[in-house]
């Protein structure tokens, strides 16, 4: 991963505070303004995630360069 973040952590910590996010809706005595804090940060953690998702680069090797450069599979 070319932005050197650890994309299983971010999922992770995504995942935390949707779970935490939605006990404190549940709960009624949670304070409003502490839950828009945690929808904040819920909303700007999804938004580092969908900046930094590699998922639509692909790479295709250049045959003008196959007699300086070998590709494999493994890349």
């Amino acid at each position: 991963m070319s932005c050197g973040l650890p994309h299983v952590e971010l999922d992770a910590a995504i995942a935390s505070v949707r779970k935490v996010l939605k006990l404190a809706i549940e709960n009624e005595q949670f304070p409003e303004r502490e839950l828009d804090r945690l929808w904040d940060t819920y909303q700007s953690l999804k938004a580092i995630k969908k900046k930094i998702d590699h998922k639509d680069v692909s790479f295709t090797p250049d045959e003008k360069f196959s007699d300086i450069i070998s590709f494999t599979s493994d890349i």
